[in-house]
Parts: structure tokens; sequence; C-alpha cells
């Protein structure tokens, strides 16, 4: 019997190259040699595998941004890395942002999606405290930093995955969403006085793209 990690290693390779929408559940245990009774022995569906393996990804992500977090000055340059995903056009943050948005149209009501959607909204908050609390930022600019947590954690993820279904459009909206969610991310900052030059900006952007 294929064992649970097994499974997961093996999904995440086809979940990369056919993308959500086109992830079929037959043709996966097909290609694996997997057994019906293997997988619904670990998984009760496609979704719950594909969950199973954004866990992982989301473990991965939690484990390097806070490794990294400590090594930075500003608010500005930690946020820019948590949300990087958005902030940075890359193939690979592209692709990220295409699976939790066709999720996000096809899933908004299972219960299973909605759980990990609570995970990610718990890791990034606990991701910007830490930014927060290790940020030179005044007493008075800390407490307003921090009172926004709950509104950053949730309401830039939901931002970039909700903009083209709350807009019925199916065009290319990446670079938009991307502009719009740097911009404001710097005009956060700057009006928490923990802002960077537009220089520091491109050496975190191409850093980030060079790992991509």
């Amino acid at each position: 019997m294929a064992k649970r990690d097994e499974i997961i290693a093996m999904g995440k390779g086809m979940l990369d190259k056919e993308g959500v929408i086109n992830f079929s559940l037959n043709t996966f245990l097909a290609q694996n040699n997997i057994s019906k009774g293997s997988f619904y022995h670990h998984f009760k569906t496609r979704n719950e595998l594909i969950f199973a393996i954004l866990e992982e990804e989301l473990r991965i992500f939690r484990a390097n941004v806070e490794e990294k977090i400590y090594s930075l000055h500003t608010l500005q340059e930690k946020l820019m890395l948590i949300f990087g995903c958005y902030c940075f056009d890359t193939p690979k943050n592209r692709h990220i942002c295409k699976i939790y948005e066709d999720l996000g149209k096809a899933c908004l009501y299972d219960e299973v999606f909605n759980a990990h959607l609570r995970k990610i909204q718990k890791d990034m908050s606990y991701l910007i405290v830490q930014s927060i609390e290790t940020s030179r930022l005044s007493p008075s600019k800390r407490k307003i930093a921090l009172d926004m947590v709950e509104v950053l954690s949730i309401g830039i993820d939901g931002f970039f995955v909700y903009y083209g279904l709350v807009l019925d459009t199916d065009s290319d909206t990446y670079a938009v969403r991307s502009e719009q969610i740097m911009s404001f991310v710097v005009a956060l900052c700057t009006l928490l006085g923990s802002s960077v030059e537009s220089k520091v900006r491109k050496r975190i952007s191409d850093t980030v793209k060079e790992k991509k």
C-alpha cells in the first residue's frame, strides 16, 4: 500500500504540471500505479489530496520566511518577503496564485478548503506579528500596525485570489494586482515610517526571482 507521504509527493508533481482544473484523480492513480484502496485509505477525495499538498507547501513557506525575517531590518522588507508571491512576478508565483484562484472558484463552500484557508490566515498572522515586533517602530506606530494584523492576513490574500472572481473577468490581471499590492505595502510602511528605497525593493525582487 502506498504511504500517505508518497502519494502527496507524487500528487505535487501532477498538481505542478496540470493545475487544479486538469488534475484528474483517475489519471493520477493510473500513472503512479496507486490502487484506489490505497488512495481512499488516506484521502476521502481528490480535493483532500490537493489540500494536503498545499499544507506541506505552506509548512515549508512558513519555515523559510520565519528563518529570514530576523535578518531584515524594515517592516516593508519583511512584508514584501511574506507577500512575495503577490508582489513579484515569477512563473512559480503565478502558478501558486492560479491554484488558489481555481480552488477559490470551485471550493468556496468546501469545509476542508475553508479549514486550509484558516490555517493560512493563522500562519500569515503569526509571520506579520513577528515582522512588526522585530521592526524599528515607535510604540504608537507598532500598536497601529498590530491592530491591522487581521486585515493584512486576510485582506491581501482575499484581494488577490478573488479579484478576478468579483470583477468576473478571465483576462490576465496578475500584473495589475501585483502592482496594487506592492503599492499598498509601500504606502502602509511609509506611513508607519518603516519603508525602503526603490533600489532596495529591486534588490529584494531580484533575489526572489533568482530563487524561483
